[in-house]
């Protein structure tokens, strides 16, 4: 028993210090880099410098890691260190938590978030951080399950308590604005991370939160997708954890929680015709399927259509904006619109949008054909088309990459490319690819991530009949 308990003594010590330094450099990046004149001209480029060098801090320990088999870390420990990694590192670079903290106000305060734009509200001008909310003169996009947990986290945040709810007992004084306005956020945060770690126990919850983009994307800047993520995770491993010999409430679990994680951010939508083959296919009464599938559809548009009344028809108005205005810089999207601007085409934007559509179209019904003929995993069909759902998506941010990390963590030991490319996503801009970049950068990452993709799509090939199997084995 020695050797095991000064293995787990070790690597207790290892995730602690791990967990340290990400929330030290957090502080860093967030309130004494962005002084520091020789990093570069303005504060922006500040923290990106800041930021690469905390991925490449980051990953260098996460390689060696990936050669290890696991971490001997008991696993309410590590949900611990998780909370309080969330909970205590500030956002920086990113302002879409100001959106999250301003559309709880609203919740809170029994107002409809889809109606009015925050610049048109009459209390926007007093809301501290006003000036950097995103796109204050559209209302929200996210959708009614966020809005709710938006509301729930306001309660944890001691500024809104003081300035919105009249709780003048509240403390105020904490070091930064940005994280006295978010830290109601990044205590639910940390709460969702910390329960999705104690389902993922048993698959390799340290290759999955200790990636730099996790760590970085998740735990620190916080975004939405962590909640469409953790609901896809309850949805493929919280079944063999709650509901063992309950195999007659499995469709209806799995409808609810796919309809979760479509109301917190709609991706897993493309997941409802795999999952409705997959109750057709393992349930001999037809009846059970159909309830399951109008369950889930039930479920997702109940809440849709109350917003969409009551807030006057608008609820559907912010995304469509925002679909008319994509800025065409993901990956096979911007190399299309690149490939459309160098053979002079009148409007190469609009070139690659029908492109990148009518070609994900074709995969995205190809995968669904083959659900039908054969007994695929659900989950590697979801993450086939998550994956080259991002392929094609016009705006690819690094956090939309989560999703793909966690349906692609039973393979790793087959392509483990899939953990390479999202490191990408945490050298300066990138992996999303703007416009002013360089010609030679954009290229480079083009070349780069072709590379990844390519050996993803031939592993696939070389183990097709593995996948022929009901469900892959874990190593």
């Amino acid at each position: 028993m020695r050797p095991q308990t000064t293995g787990r003594r070790r690597d207790c010590i290892l995730i602690t210090a791990w967990f340290t330094a990400f929330v030290c450099c957090f502080w860093l990046v967030e309130e004494f880099i962005p002084h520091w004149d020789f990093f570069g001209p303005n504060m922006l480029s500040r923290k990106i410098y800041a930021f690469v060098g905390l991925a490449l801090t980051l990953a260098i320990p996460y390689w060696v890691l990936l050669r290890r088999k696991r971490l001997n870390v008991p696993i309410a420990y590590a949900a611990v260190l998780v909370f309080l990694a969330a909970s205590l590192s500030p956002t920086a670079l990113q302002t879409d938590q100001i959106r999250y903290v301003w559309d709880g106000i609203l919740t809170i305060r029994g107002e409809n978030p889809y109606t009015l734009a925050p610049a048109d509200h009459p209390f926007f001008t007093v809301f501290p951080g006003h000036q950097q909310l995103n796109h204050a003169e559209l209302p929200t996009i996210y959708p009614p399950l966020a809005q709710w947990i938006f509301g729930m986290s306001t309660l944890f945040n001691p500024l809104l308590w003081h300035g919105y709810l009249g709780w003048e007992w509240a403390p105020v004084e904490i070091p930064s604005l940005g994280f006295r306005l978010e830290i109601g956020w990044k205590i639910m945060a940390g709460l969702v991370a910390a329960i999705s770690l104690v389902l993922l126990r048993t698959r390799r919850w340290d290759l999955f939160f200790l990636h730099p983009l996790i760590l970085i994307t998740w735990l620190g800047n916080t975004h939405v997708d962590l909640l469409m993520c953790a609901f896809v995770i309850f949805l493929f491993e919280g079944g063999r954890r709650l509901y063992r010999g309950a195999s007659a409430l499995a469709p209806f679990r799995e409808s609810i929680l796919l309809s979760a994680g479509i109301l917190a951010k709609g991706t897993p939508l493309l997941f409802v015709p795999l999952f409705a083959v997959r109750w057709f296919r393992r349930f001999r009464r037809p009846a059970v399927a159909w309830t399951s599938l109008a369950l889930c559809c039930a479920l997702v548009a109940a809440p849709v259509l109350y917003y969409q009344i009551t807030s006057n028809g608008n609820l559907f108005h912010s995304p469509k904006v925002f679909a008319q205005n994509w800025a065409f810089f993901g990956y096979i999207s911007g190399f299309i619109g690149d490939l459309g601007s160098y053979l002079g085409l009148s409007n190469p934007l609009h070139w690659a949008r029908i492109t990148s559509v009518s070609i994900w179209s074709a995969i995205y019904l190809s995968l669904f054909a083959l659900a039908l003929r054969a007994r695929v995993s659900t989950r590697l069909l979801c993450f086939l088309v998550y994956s080259s759902f991002l392929w094609f998506s016009p705006t690819l941010h690094p956090w939309y990459l989560i999703g793909m990390l966690y349906l692609g963590l039973p393979y790793i030991h087959l392509f483990p490319v899939i953990w390479i490319w999202p490191v990408l996503a945490l050298t300066s801009h990138i992996y999303y690819i703007d416009r002013t970049d360089p010609v030679g950068l954009r290229l480079g990452v083009y070349a780069i991530v072709t590379w990844g993709n390519v050996r993803l799509v031939q592993a696939l090939w070389q183990h097709r009949k593995q996948f022929r199997k009901a469900e892959l084995s874990v190593r």
